[in-house]
């Protein structure tokens, strides 16, 4: 058992934390846990239509993925269609067919095999097929209900390392206008009375209940987050002519994914809402680490801190890392490149200030810093103990690097208490929690026994 509090030494210059008490013995280490979409091989939930998805652009048309078109009588997968189609608030199509078009997305076929249900509120003609495998078929289709049997032959072939990625494929061939398909559910048959007590997938949550800390970074899509507002005018003249889409302007608190979207899939646009994340946490009792998008402005980062603050059990810690290899200016982070052009489309305070700076580190470090601030008046007094504040720099960089001074204003008493000393950096090859990679490459499918795991 662990103490209610041990202290460690971590990192390259020494981040000291205490650990909470828990009812039952942890493994010293953090868990990285993966993207939810229609092929992981990570069962976070137990809904299957939290996984629904494919689509290359969403109904906003920048990256969201979400529901793919197609045209009666047409071959095409996806005739690209979906922005011109009225959506609810959660993202259900409001009419189909719509101008000819109805709409379907994909699902996971790595779940175990078995019979399945679908289940959905409104009038509509719904199925389910499996275009790929095969092994996916309807048993009995009637109004708001679908008994189906899932083949699983994602998780086999991919447990042996063969053929294409397979999915399961949800259709709506017609949503009736004013009384529209919604509310989709994809379960189990076992838990048709039970699936609302039980969000989460019981091996996963088995697999990763042993760690200390999860780390969401993936599960949120952090990298490669481009997304924007479209009916935005600022920020789609904050997007400069020679630039890609990634270094468009703000996102909005209020765009966010919510628990009732119509999926949870991890896109560069929207991923799994926080609600959900914290509801893990808290169910395997792990502390949790969020990264912060990097586009996410003053007010997303105030919102976020409350809604942690309120929700995260206050025996856990909550890790808070400014977006993800900042540093790093290879094509999959524009995160580094947004920084580095002085952030287009942020405030002008915020402008300015990176103007003003020499390039990465200085950048980098100052951009951290104003997210730790904005924490930092939410988590007060004693509150600030369940506050880590994770800044990330390169192991390459020069020894020197403390010393800038928006890296060294890290270090000033305001951050004493919450992390403790010398510094606050922590190097790419140190993390703060010792982790492993992945649960999805880790534990096999969540079937590989937690005790057998060993950081790497």
């Amino acid at each position: 058992m662990f103490k209610s509090t041990i202290i460690r030494i971590i990192c390259v210059f020494g981040i000291f934390f205490a650990g909470p008490l828990y009812s039952q013995p942890q493994l010293p280490i953090g868990m990285n846990l993966t993207k939810i979409n229609y092929y992981t091989n990570e069962l976070l939930f137990s809904d299957l239509a939290k996984t629904l998805g494919g689509g290359t652009y969403g109904y906003d048309g920048f990256g969201t993925g979400g529901w793919l078109t197609k045209d009666e009588g047409s071959h095409e997968w996806d005739t690209g269609k979906i922005a011109d189609i009225p959506m609810d608030e959660q993202g259900y199509p409001l009419e189909i067919p719509y101008n000819g078009s109805y709409v379907h997305a994909l699902f996971s076929n790595n779940y175990p095999e078995g019979t399945y249900l679908v289940l959905y509120d409104g009038e509509g003609v719904v199925h389910v097929s499996d275009p790929r495998s095969g092994g996916t078929y309807e048993i009995e289709n009637t109004p708001g209900k679908i008994i189906f049997y899932l083949s699983g032959k994602g998780l086999e072939d991919q447990v042996n390392g063969i053929g294409e990625v397979k999915f399961n494929q949800l259709i709506i061939k017609s949503s009736t206008k004013g009384n529209h398909v919604r509310n989709i559910r994809i379960i189990p048959a076992s838990m048709e009375f039970t699936y609302e007590d039980n969000l989460f997938y019981k091996p996963f949550l088995e697999a990763v209940r042993p760690f200390q800390t999860i780390r969401l970074m993936q599960t949120q899509h952090t990298n490669g987050q481009y997304y924007v507002n479209p009916d935005d005018p600022a920020d789609v003249s904050a997007l400069p002519t020679d630039t890609h889409t990634e270094f468009a302007g703000k996102i909005y608190w209020e765009d966010r994914r919510k628990p009732d979207d119509f999926t949870q899939e991890s896109t560069p646009g929207k991923a799994v809402c926080y609600e959900y994340l914290l509801q893990l946490s808290n169910e395997v009792r792990a502390n949790a680490w969020l990264s912060i998008p990097h586009r996410a402005d003053k007010h997303y980062n105030y919102e976020l801190a409350k809604l942690v603050k309120e929700t995260l059990d206050p025996d856990l810690k909550i890790y808070i890392q400014y977006s993800n290899e900042v540093w790093n200016h290879a094509d999959e982070f524009p995160q580094s490149q947004w920084i580095n052009n002085n952030a287009p489309g942020a405030s002008a305070d915020i402008q300015a200030a990176l103007a003003a700076l020499p390039d990465y580190p200085e950048k980098m470090a100052y951009m951290q810093k104003y997210i730790f601030d904005i924490w930092l008046t939410v988590f007060t007094g004693e509150e600030r103990k369940r506050l880590v504040l994770v800044a990330t720099s390169q192991h390459a960089q020069p020894v020197g690097i403390q010393q800038h001074p928006p890296v060294a204003a890290l270090q000033q008493p305001e951050f004493l208490g919450v992390i403790f000393k010398i510094s606050s950096l922590t190097m790419a090859a140190k993390q703060p929690v010792p982790l492993v990679r992945s649960i999805a490459s880790k534990v096999q499918f969540n079937r590989q026994a937690p005790h057998s795991i060993q950081p790497g």
